[in-house]
């Protein structure tokens, strides 16, 4: 990890970092990479003095299986703030919910993933 400099984000004093991933370094990173082609660019991540995530931005792109032939790429930035606050949530119902986990399995197995 490499320090980029400070920054305030909301009004709070971060400090800028960016780091590589490393995918043999992270449990079946390997094999997924293999798997879906996937490249990763630098992580960009912002700490404040609480040693809260302020930000994260990560971008990546997956070249696909060959079987399949498809590819994607995907970049998110995503901005925490109100640490502290107390929250009010409410679970949804199992009505109002989905489990997908078996259709992304059956959709990985038919694309030559799993």
């Amino acid at each position: 990890m490499t320090k980029v400099g400070t920054e305030t984000l909301g009004g709070v004093e971060t400090t800028h970092y960016t780091a590589t991933l490393d995918p043999a370094k992270i449990p079946n990173g390997a094999r997924l990479q293999k798997l879906t082609g996937a490249s990763y660019q630098p992580v960009d991540v912002w700490i404040d003095s609480d040693d809260h995530v302020r930000r994260l931005h990560m971008a990546y792109s997956m070249s696909g299986s060959a079987a399949a032939g498809v590819g994607m790429s995907n970049e998110m930035t995503m901005t925490f703030s109100d640490y502290g606050k107390n929250v009010d949530v409410s679970v949804p119902t199992d009505a109002e919910t989905f489990d997908a986990t078996g259709e992304a399995a059956k959709s990985m197995q038919q694309n030559g993933g799993a």
